[in-house]
């Protein structure tokens, strides 16, 4: 048995080759991926002749990643440049920022989704821009009938009421920013 010795950019090198020749061709790799989102212009003007143009909008990619496994990722851009009347200097800023990023399983009876994803409730607000938080929410349908859902999230940037004040308790806590939220349901439907 003989021994080589081999440098470390040349181990480096050799795993790049073998990984270059095994790599899929560029429309095998997209495959399957869905992009939908909108983007949006707008201008505001002011009263002092300042005027504002907007491009800005989310867009969400959803790539398969194996059977039954999924991962979303929902980026918003948003560019502003403003504009003075009568040859002023005008100024520009660029956001790029990921609202969404969460892996989805599905199998026949349930649902998983584990990451950060838009709070999608009555007490929060669901725009593109809208209620993030980081954290997981599950779904059974496995009995005929019946939904089963539970779910939690940290760090939400949502305003989100106590039980308290959404039942006009006396003393109830006025609503917060980045509180926990947790729930759990079930529906279902019962009679002829």
């Amino acid at each position: 048995m003989k021994l080589a010795k081999l440098s470390l950019a040349a181990i480096v090198a050799a795993g790049a080759m073998t990984t270059f020749a095994s790599a899929a061709p560029l429309e095998e790799a997209i495959k399957g991926v869905d992009l939908s989102g909108m983007i949006r212009y707008r201008i505001d003007k002011t009263e002092n002749g300042e005027s504002r143009h907007r491009f800005s909008g989310p867009l969400t990619f959803t790539i398969p990643v194996a059977d039954g496994l999924k991962t979303v990722l929902t980026v918003r851009y948003d560019d502003s440049d403003y504009a003075q009347m009568g040859g002023g200097t005008g100024e520009s800023k660029k956001d790029l920022a990921i609202s969404q990023a969460y892996f989805q399983y599905a199998a026949a009876d349930y649902m998983l989704k584990v990451g950060k994803m838009q709070l999608a409730t009555p007490w929060t607000e669901n725009s593109f821009d809208g209620n993030f938080g980081n954290g997981a929410i599950a779904y059974y349908t496995g009995l005929d009938g019946w939904t089963f859902g539970a779910g939690g999230y940290a760090n939400t940037n949502a305003s989100l009421p106590n039980i308290g004040t959404l039942l006009s308790l006396p003393d109830a806590d006025l609503a917060r920013k980045n509180q926990n939220l947790y729930a759990a349901a079930a529906i279902g439907s019962a009679g002829p």
